[in-house]
C-alpha cells in the first residue's frame, strides 16, 4: 500500500513539531509499517520512543504492537538495541501486569529481537508468564520459549515461567506445526529444561507429524533430540524414513 509510507512521514512531522497524535493511529501505522516490509528504521524508532517516553496513554495492545514492528523492521537491517528499544523494554515493563497472553509472547520476542530483554523486563515477562500460562496459544508458547531461549535465561527464578510456558505448549501439540515442535523443543533444548514426560510427548507428536517437516525444521528438530539425550527409536526411524523422501531431499538442493 503506497499510503503507507505517506501515513508513516505525515505521523513522523506531527511528532517532530511535537503536535498530539492518537496512540492508535500510531500503532496502526507502525504496524503496518513492518507487515508491508516498507518499514523505515527511523520512522519505527521516532514512533517507538515517543510510546515509550508516553506509555500511559497507550494501550497494552499498543505497546504490544511497536515493539514487534520495531523488532521487524530492526532485524531486517540486521540492527540490534537501540536507545527505542530500550524505552519499549521500561514500558513493556511497568504495565506488564496488564499484558495478555498475546501480548506477553510478542514483547517478549520482540524484546529479545533488539536486545532489550534485560533482567528487569525478563523479570515481569516471568511473572506475567506465571499468571497468564494457560491461556496461551501454542504460537504464543513458541514464541516466549523462544525469547527465554536467546537469551539465555536458565536461572532458577526464571524456572516457573519456563514451566509454565511448556506445559502450556504440550498440551497444544496436537494443534501444532512442524516449525513450532522444532521451535519448541530447541528452545527447551537451550534452555536445558526438559523433563522425561515433555520429550516423550514432543517425540510422539513429532513422529505424527513426520511429513509437514521440512529441512529446516527436521534439523532443529534432531539437534534438540540429540541435545537432550532423547532416546526414542521411533523418533529417529521416522526422521530417517523422512530424510529419504525425494521430496525432501530435493527441496535441499
Amino acid at each position: 500500500d503506497p499510503t503507507v509510507p505517506l501515513a508513516a512521514s505525515a505521523l513522523a512531522t506531527s511528532l517532530a513539531l511535537e503536535e498530539e497524535v492518537q496512540p492508535q493511529e500510531l500503532s496502526n501505522i507502525a504496524w503496518s509499517l513492518a507487515a508491508s516490509t516498507q518499514g523505515e528504521v527511523h520512522h519505527l524508532e521516532m514512533f517507538a520512543t515517543y510510546l515509550g517516553s508516553k506509555h500511559w496513554l497507550f494501550e497494552p495492545q499498543h505497546i504490544s504492537n511497536v515493539a514487534w514492528a520495531l523488532a521487524k523492521v530492526r532485524s531486517r537491517c540486521l540492527e540490534g538495541g537501540s536507545r527505542a528499544a530500550d524505552l519499549i523494554s521500561q514500558a513493556a515493563t511497568t504495565r506488564a501486569a496488564e499484558l495478555a497472553p498475546q501480548h506477553v509472547a510478542n514483547v517478549a520476542w520482540a524484546l529479545a529481537k533488539l536486545s532489550a530483554l534485560g533482567p528487569e523486563p525478563l523479570q515481569a515477562t516471568s511473572r506475567r508468564t506465571v499468571e497468564v500460562a494457560r491461556e496461551f496459544k501454542a504460537q504464543e508458547a513458541c514464541n516466549l520459549l523462544w525469547a527465554f531461549a536467546h537469551v539465555a535465561a536458565c536461572e532458577p527464578e526464571h524456572s516457573a515461567a519456563i514451566a509454565a510456558a511448556s506445559l502450556s505448549l504440550v498440551r497444544q501439540l496436537p494443534a501444532c506445526n512442524a516449525q513450532d515442535h522444532a521451535n519448541g523443543l530447541w528452545a527447551l533444548a537451550t534452555l536445558g529444561s526438559v523433563d522425561r514426560e515433555c520429550l516423550t510427548a514432543f517425540s510422539a507428536s513429532a513422529c505424527d507429524k513426520i511429513s509437514e517437516f521440512g529441512p529446516t525444521s527436521l534439523s532443529a528438530l534432531l539437534w534438540a533430540a540429540a541435545k537432550t539425550s532423547l532416546r526414542e527409536a521411533k523418533l529417529f526411524e521416522a526422521a530417517s524414513v523422512r530424510l529419504a523422501d525425494p521430496g525432501l531431499t530435493s527441496s535441499m538442493m
